[in-house]
């Protein structure tokens, strides 16, 4: 990788990693971070970071050490739909739905029409309103009444379709 700039590994990371070559974008991002600590660019630093962090997760299943990274990008480039939704990836992967909703909002007024923030949140679906909504979602009787609720529209849709 003699004579790559930290932008054209990036970019080959970003090829890799659409073509299902996940070890050799982890590769080229790490590689981009390396470069760019030459002549240093924070939001090129950024990007770097968040598609390394990304890749660390997906591919090695470092969740925490890529939400670590993914979340220092985030902080400091805060207005780039792409870093946040890496983030948002990150937290689904690591089960946090909730805070994946909240980077994909926050992306999404950025750039509403982003094709992959809108497949990641067509993708993740709708949750219900809770039975009770003054009670907490994780509360023992919303809970409770969710199971029931679920039971009996799938028992109804059972018995229509007899």
């Amino acid at each position: 990788m003699k004579n790559v700039g930290p932008e054209r590994a990036f970019l080959s990371g970003l090829r890799s990693l659409e073509a299902g070559k996940g070890l050799e974008a982890l590769a080229y991002f790490e590689a981009s971070l390396k470069l760019e600590e030459k002549a240093p660019n924070p939001a090129r630093r950024s990007r770097y970071a968040s598609y390394y962090g990304y890749c660390l997760a997906t591919v090695l299943g470092k969740t925490r050490q890529g939400l670590c990274l993914c979340r220092k990008a985030a902080e400091s480039e805060f207005f780039t739909p792409d870093i946040l939704l890496n983030l948002a990836r990150v937290h689904l992967l690591a089960g946090d739905r909730k805070e994946a909703w909240e980077a994909l909002r926050k992306a999404l007024k950025l750039d509403p029409d982003h094709p992959e923030i809108q497949t990641l949140i067509c993708g993740m679906g709708l949750r219900r309103r809770p039975v009770f909504p003054f009670l907490d979602r994780s509360h023992p009787l919303n809970k409770l009444a969710g199971i029931v609720a679920r039971g009996e529209k799938a028992a109804s849709r059972g018995r229509r379709d007899k």
